[in-house]
């Protein structure tokens, strides 16, 4: 009879798999933007942020969030399974796509979310992190951490909704050959925008 071993593959590896899927810039976005939707948010905001270290981009909704446990449980890879019955408008299928859609783009992936009866909790996956410790650990952020966050204003002002930030981004050049970061950024501007409203028209005011 045949014996049954672990054969989990490492952390280390895993993620770097993740890391190659294949996204383009404008999908991966769209992917985060199915999310916004299927929690019936009214607005979206997509922010770049040419920071001295490095640009940042937010995506912000104003959908109904997630407490601390269903925040956690949204950042675990594979969280759903697709053979449950989803509710009407959840475009998810996998409970993958926020985190691959993510880890293709930046290697710091941080969600902060809160809903109309929790406050705002958060989490941050670091890819490097997941590398250099061969393990999934999660970050959680604590209120210090939170309020320490300088987008957090964004959300803030929301009585429900979630922010999903990437940092350390890997599509902008940022070395002396290439073309200036905020050229970069308007030109990804003009695709993100041909993208969402070819692809989310209907969802588009």
């Amino acid at each position: 009879m045949p014996i049954s071993v672990d054969a989990s593959p490492p952390p280390s590896n895993h993620i770097a798999t993740l890391k190659k899927v294949g996204y383009s810039f404008t999908s991966a976005v769209g992917d985060i933007v199915d999310n916004s939707i299927a929690a019936n948010c009214t607005k979206i905001e997509i922010i770049f942020l040419p920071l001295s270290d490095g640009p940042r981009l937010i995506i912000v909704d104003d959908g109904f969030g997630m407490d601390y446990s269903e925040l956690q449980e949204s950042m675990v890879i594979g969280c759903k399974n697709p053979n449950d019955n989803r509710k009407e408008g959840d475009l998810g299928r996998f409970g993958s796509g926020l985190k691959t859609a993510s880890f293709s783009q930046a290697e710091i992936l941080t969600v902060a979310s809160k809903t109309i009866n929790s406050g705002i909790s958060s989490a941050r996956w670091d890819t490097i992190l997941v590398q250099e410790l061969n393990k999934w650990a999660l970050q959680i952020l604590d209120n210090e951490d939170i309020t320490s966050l300088d987008y957090m204003h964004l959300l803030e002002s929301r009585s429900s909704g979630t922010i999903v930030c990437w940092d350390d981004l890997n599509f902008i050049e940022v070395d002396s050959y290439s073309r200036s970061v905020s050229d970069q950024i308007a030109t990804l501007c003009v695709e993100l925008e041909e993208y969402l409203s070819r692809f989310f028209h209907r969802f588009m005011s």
